[in-house]
């Protein structure tokens, strides 16, 4: 009785994660049977089946919840997540621009370093200033991008089935 119920089980199962990748769905099929074989060989398979509920709602797990953060999403939101810590990066930049003359982009054309801080060159330095009145609009504007695009990942990630496709 049990090889029949757990074949019952499977099957529908099968037919529930027809919509799902192939390679997905069958490691699925894979794990379950032999979750299940090993609960019946303990005298547990109907409490298993029982805990588990119907194929279609056990199928449903392995999709995720609308809304919920399923594990083919998690990599665009910790895109989207790092896009945004560079768009509060870019704004700081753009901040202390404003706020402190001597902070800058600077270059040194005698050792081709660029440094992104404090800097008081002497008069006879090499390194000079680049992007002096421009940095802080430039770091506005990435801020923007990336804050737009960190918004956009999450948002398709959250909204879609697929993490990648536009909602």
């Amino acid at each position: 009785m049990s090889n029949q119920a757990i074949t019952a089980y499977l099957e529908d199962l099968a037919r529930s994660l027809a919509d799902m990748d192939r390679y997905e769905a069958r490691d699925i099929l894979t794990e379950t049977e032999s979750h299940l074989h090993a609960r019946a060989g303990q005298g547990r398979l109907d409490e298993t089946l029982s805990d588990m509920g119907t194929p279609q709602a056990y199928a449903a797990r392995f999709r995720g919840e609308p809304g919920a953060a399923s594990p083919a999403r998690l990599p665009v939101l910790a895109a989207s997540g790092v896009l945004v810590l560079l768009a509060f990066f870019m704004a700081g930049v753009a901040v202390i621009d404003f706020l402190v003359p001597s902070f800058g982009l600077w270059t040194n054309s005698q050792t081709g370093s660029v440094v992104l801080g404090l800097a008081s060159p002497s008069p006879t330095s090499a390194a000079r200033e680049v992007w002096s009145d421009w940095l802080a609009m430039a770091s506005l504007g990435v801020c923007l991008v990336f804050a737009g695009l960190g918004g956009v990942l999450a948002r398709n990630a959250f909204a879609s089935g697929d993490a990648g496709s536009p909602a």
